[in-house]
């Protein structure tokens, strides 16, 4: 009979969602650097989420997870809606450093405003290819979850740069 340490078992439950909320952010951080062809340096990609504002990370995805269950309380498709307003959440934190995580939640609802359906169409095709890779022990997944979060990220790029417009400036000192 195994003997279960209490304190260990409390331990570990408080630790790990704060970890996956500073990897999320790190992860979200290699896929924007993929999206833009920059080559990820992976020692600092990795830190990131744990020395870039870590509470910042561990507040987003908390208020994520709670919003998103009370919504599924009501039926689990607003607990499905809701997490795709909220799916740009650590995507504008890395791109709007000074967010706090209940204006990247606000802003993110902006942002996927009528382009939920279109999340969700992009996420649909890709489940043929992650039913596929479970025949193929998830082997197949080591290319397949890659290519969907960067196809993920450069969506939510088209979606942020039609949102902030680059302002074209006037070069006065170009000739006519």
């Amino acid at each position: 009979m195994a003997v279960v340490d209490p304190a260990a078992s409390a331990s570990t439950a408080i630790l790990i969602p704060p970890s996956i909320a500073m990897i999320v952010y790190s992860v979200t951080k290699m896929y924007i650097q993929l999206a833009r062809n920059e080559k990820p340096v992976i020692e600092e990609t990795v830190m990131i989420g744990f020395t870039e504002k870590p509470v910042r990370s561990i507040i987003l995805h908390l208020l994520m997870t709670i919003f998103i269950v009370l919504w599924s309380l009501l039926l689990i498709i607003p607990g499905i809606i809701k997490s795709y307003a909220y799916s740009m959440s650590f995507y504008l934190l890395l791109r709007k450093p000074d967010l706090n995580a209940s204006e990247a939640i606000e802003m993110s609802k902006e942002y996927t405003d009528g382009r939920k359906s279109d999340l969700f169409m992009l996420d649909l095709s890709y489940l043929l290819m992650y039913i596929l890779g479970i025949f193929t022990l998830f082997i197949l997944w080591l290319w397949i979850i890659p290519k969907h979060m960067t196809a993920r990220t450069l969506y939510f790029d088209e979606i942020y740069e039609e949102k902030n417009p680059v302002k074209p400036t006037l070069d006065l000192d170009e000739e006519f």
